[in-house]
């Protein structure tokens, strides 16, 4: 489906032929797992290959002053609320932006659905010859490539993506506190993920400063969100100088931790004892309902690698995932 190789390098992202995309929060696309490539343009930046993509959710833009380089944009951000009453006809025929400079876009197709996770679009139309004009289908994109890095330092969607789609799981970040060799390489992509059709967004999150964006990926066969293998990158931690028997007393013991409930007395002052950030993120965790365990895990070590958030993996380490997992199932 693409012409690129894993852990190929580029300075200039125009060297590909794929479409240079990007998406914005409360979009969907829907496509094929392709590959993960790494540019060094402006320091080390991941790219995330997919083919044979079509438009879900959101207007789809073109840059003015780059034509190939395009943008999906949701209809929230284009000033369509939910709950009030438009369609696909209705997606604005210009937009603009402004960064540190301003970007004009013209529009491309448009798509409206009801359920976007499913990957189905319920309406979709196509600009041309000045107008929106109904669509049969959904819209084709094709091949593309979704650049993520950062201003200064990897961003939370940058570092989440790498760890998400590679072999190397939690190893593939390197580094967080610049855009310089951060990265892993060669990034390899999962083998389990390659080929596979996915339903492909971003979320808003928040965070203990900042709201952040996490993407997600939905398996279209057999509708589960796509989770990091938290096996890959992280060993086992042992204490020097005891032999161990392979986990086998370890399960024992978390069994028998799991059949023996803790009095509500008992639960509620561990969780007074906890420290403050991680307290803050179980009581996110369960406002938000999130009770599967990789999900949550994965999410743990996200926010605690962020520069910005006051929970440190030291405070992970003293408390344990097991006990934050069990207190996040409790609240």
């Amino acid at each position: 489906m693409s012409k690129y190789n894993i852990g190929n390098t580029s300075g200039n992202d125009n060297d590909y032929d794929d479409v240079n995309l990007s998406i914005t929060p409360e979009t969907t696309i829907r496509g094929f797992v392709d590959r993960v490539v790494i540019g060094n343009s402006g320091g080390q930046s991941l790219g995330f290959v997919m083919g044979d993509v079509t438009l879900v959710d959101g207007v789809l833009m073109e840059r003015k002053d780059k034509p190939g380089r395009v943008k999906l944009f949701s209809w929230n951000a284009l000033g369509f609320l939910d709950g009030e009453d438009f369609g696909v006809l209705d997606a604005p025929e210009r937009h603009s932006e402004s960064f540190r400079e301003t970007y004009h876009y013209a529009p491309v197709a448009a798509a409206l659905s009801g359920d976007p996770i499913s990957g189905e679009p319920d309406e979709t139309a196509v600009y041309a010859d000045g107008e929106f004009v109904v669509a049969d289908g959904a819209y084709e994109i094709g091949n593309v490539i979704m650049w993520e890095q950062g201003a200064k330092k990897p961003s939370s969607s940058a570092k989440r993506l790498a760890k998400l789609l590679s072999t190397q799981g939690e190893s593939a970040v390197l580094q967080t506190e610049s855009l310089t060799n951060w990265l892993a390489t060669p990034l390899d992509l999962r083998g389990d993920l390659e080929g596979l059709e996915v339903a492909y967004f971003k979320q808003v999150r928040p965070g203990d400063k900042y709201d952040f964006h996490y993407p997600v990926m939905i398996d279209l066969v057999t509708g589960a969100q796509v989770v990091m293998d938290n096996s890959i990158g992280a060993p086992v931690q042992q204490t020097p100088g005891v032999e161990t028997d392979g986990g086998a007393s370890a399960t024992a013991t978390a069994t028998a931790t799991e059949t023996s409930p803790e009095p509500a007395a008992e639960s509620a002052e561990n969780d007074a004892a906890l420290p403050g950030p991680v307290d803050g993120f179980i009581r996110a965790m369960a406002t938000f309902g999130v009770d599967d365990d990789a999900t949550i895990l994965d999410q743990l070590y996200e926010t605690a690698e962020n520069a910005d958030s006051p929970l440190t993996t030291e405070m992970i380490d003293a408390v344990g995932e097991e006990t934050i997992l069990q207190a996040v199932h409790n609240r």
